[in-house]
C-alpha cells in the first residue's frame, strides 16, 4: 500500500529511518498512519520470520508484551507475521542510556538513582508476574521527552532468549 508516493510497510507504517540492527532484528522508527503517531517497529530477519518454532515463541512474547501496562516499561502497539515478524512499541525520543556519553551527556549522582529505581520498579513489575526481561542492556533503557526511563525491549528479548538467541547484537551482560 502507498500514502502519496510512499510504501507502506505492513499497510499502515511509513518508515521514517533506521535506528539499528542486530543479526536478527532490524530497528526502524516509523509512523503509524492509522492512529497518526510515531512507534518503533522491530522487524525480525526473513530466516527467523519462517521458522515455525520462532513463530510460536514470537506470537507467545507478543502475547505476553500486549498486556503489560507500567509507566517505566514501554507501551506495546502492534505485532504481526506479515511481511515478515515484527512488533511496533512506543517511540521514545529521549534516546537510549547508551547513545548518552556519545551525544556527550552524563548522568547526575542523582539522575542515577532515579534511572535505577525507574528500572527497578519496571523489573518488579515484569517479576511479580512472574515474567523477566532476558535481556536488559543500555540500549533497553530509554527515556522520554520528560525524561523518564521507559524499559523497551521485552518482547524481542522474549522471544529471541526462549528461541535460544542471544536478545541483542551489541551489549552482553558479564554474568
Amino acid at each position: 500500500m502507498k500514502t502519496g508516493t510512499k510504501e507502506l510497510f505492513a499497510g499502515r507504517y511509513e518508515l521514517a529511518g533506521w535506528i539499528s540492527t542486530s543479526g536478527n532484528v532490524v530497528v526502524l522508527a516509523a509512523d503509524d498512519v492509522v492512529l497518526n503517531r510515531r512507534v518503533v517497529l522491530n522487524v525480525f530477519s526473513a530466516q527467523l520470520s519462517t521458522n515455525p518454532d520462532f513463530i510460536k515463541a514470537f506470537e507467545e512474547a507478543t502475547a505476553i508484551a500486549s498486556t503489560l501496562a507500567h509507566p517505566n516499561i514501554l507501551a506495546f502497539h502492534d505485532s504481526a507475521r506479515e511481511p515478515m515478524c515484527y512488533l511496533a512499541t512506543e517511540f521514545a525520543t529521549g534516546g537510549n542510556l547508551r547513545q548518552m556519553p556519545k551525544a556527550g551527556r552524563r548522568l547526575s549522582p542523582s539522575q542515577g538513582l532515579a534511572v535505577g529505581l525507574e528500572a527497578a520498579r519496571a523489573l518488579q513489575y515484569l517479576h511479580a508476574r512472574d515474567l523477566a526481561h532476558k535481556g536488559i542492556d543500555p540500549t533497553c533503557l530509554r527515556f522520554d521527552l520528560e525524561g523518564r526511563l521507559r524499559l523497551g525491549g521485552f518482547g524481542i528479548s522474549h522471544a529471541l532468549s526462549s528461541f535460544g538467541l542471544a536478545p541483542t547484537g551489541g551489549y552482553q551482560a558479564p554474568e
